[in-house]
C-alpha cells in the first residue's frame, strides 16, 4: 500500500513539474512573441517617420514605401480575413486610421495603407517630423490564440506629428494609436519562431501641439 502512494506521489510531482514547465515554457513563447510585435510595430514606425520627412528626397521616401507595406498583411493588398472555421471576410487592406485637432468632432479618417503611404510622402509642407514611442516602450497586450499556429495581439504607442514651412510651425498633433498584430507560430530548423504581420491601425485622444 505504501508503494502505490509513494508511486501516486511520484506521478503528481512529475505531473505538477511537468505543467510547471509547460507553462514556463509558454510564458517564454509569448514574452518572446510581444518583443517580436514591439520590434515590428518600431519597425513601421521608423518607415513611416522616413516616408513622411522632407529631410529625404521624394525618390528616398517613395522608395521605402513598398518596404512599410511588406510589414503588413498581403503587403497592404486586398486579403480574406478570417473570422472562423466556417467563415471568411474580404478585406481590400489594411487600414491607417488618422485623425486631426483642425476636424473638430470628425469621425477618424480611414485610408487603406497602400494610399495612405504616398500620400504621406507627398504632403505639402517643407518639413514634417513624425516621431514615436521608444520600441521597448510599446505596451503588447496578452497573446490570444486564435486557431492552429494563429495568434493575435494589440500594440499600443504615441505617434507625434510636427509640419512647419520656413521654420514655422503651422500644425502639430500627439495622437494614442493602436495595432492588430497577426502572429504565426512556426518551426524551422533553427527552431521555434513567430512571424509577425501587421494590420489596421487605429487612432484615439487626439491632442494638439502649439
Amino acid at each position: 500500500m505504501k508503494k502505490i502512494i509513494i508511486r501516486l506521489l511520484a506521478a503528481a510531482v512529475l505531473l505538477t513539474l511537468t505543467a510547471a514547465t509547460l507553462n514556463a515554457q509558454n510564458n517564454s513563447l509569448s514574452e518572446n512573441a510581444k518583443i517580436r510585435v514591439r520590434q515590428k510595430v518600431a519597425q513601421m514606425n521608423d518607415y513611416i517617420s522616413i516616408i513622411g520627412s522632407k529631410k529625404f528626397t521624394i525618390g528616398d521616401r517613395q522608395y521605402h514605401i513598398p518596404k512599410c507595406l511588406n510589414l503588413f498583411v498581403a503587403r497592404g493588398q486586398a486579403y480574406e480575413e478570417y473570422i472562423d472555421d466556417y467563415q471568411t471576410k474580404r478585406r481590400e487592406g489594411v487600414l491607417m486610421q488618422t485623425t486631426s485637432t483642425k476636424r473638430k468632432g470628425a469621425d477618424p479618417n480611414d485610408q487603406l495603407m497602400r494610399n495612405y503611404l504616398p500620400r504621406l510622402a507627398n504632403l505639402r509642407y517643407q518639413n514634417v517630423d513624425i516621431s514615436s514611442t521608444k520600441w521597448t516602450d510599446i505596451q503588447v497586450s496578452n497573446i490570444k490564440h486564435i486557431e492552429g499556429n494563429y495568434y493575435q495581439a494589440t500594440a499600443y504607442y504615441e505617434q507625434t506629428f510636427i509640419a512647419t514651412n520656413d521654420g514655422r510651425y503651422i500644425y502639430g498633433d500627439k495622437t494614442k494609436k493602436h495595432i492588430v498584430c497577426h502572429i504565426f507560430l512556426e518551426e524551422s530548423d533553427a527552431g521555434v519562431e513567430w512571424r509577425i504581420l501587421l494590420g489596421d491601425v487605429e487612432a484615439s485622444d487626439t491632442e494638439i501641439i502649439r
